[in-house]
């Protein structure tokens, strides 16, 4: 799978009905943002899921549950 030199993937999470690539960009920088970013595994199909209201720390993971069609992510808050 291409990917941008521009990205952080922190974490993938592969649907395998709808071959479809999930990933999680922990890169701000680009756009000011990170989020959830869907693809195919040729590189075609680059979509924002996420790309809004992900807060200061981005989001460090991503899950598909593919049997009810889910998508589960999870964020970094430091701590003091």
């Amino acid at each position: 799978m291409p990917l941008a030199p521009d990205r952080n993937a922190v974490q993938l999470s592969f649907h395998a009905k709808r071959g479809e690539i999930f990933m999680a960009d922990a890169d701000q920088s680009h756009e000011g943002k990170g989020g959830v970013y869907k693809i195919k595994p040729d590189g075609s199909g680059y979509t924002g899921v996420i790309d809004s209201g992900i807060g200061a720390f981005g989001i460090r993971g991503v899950a598909v549950d593919w049997v009810a069609g889910g998508l589960t992510t999870t964020t970094v808050v430091p701590r003091n």
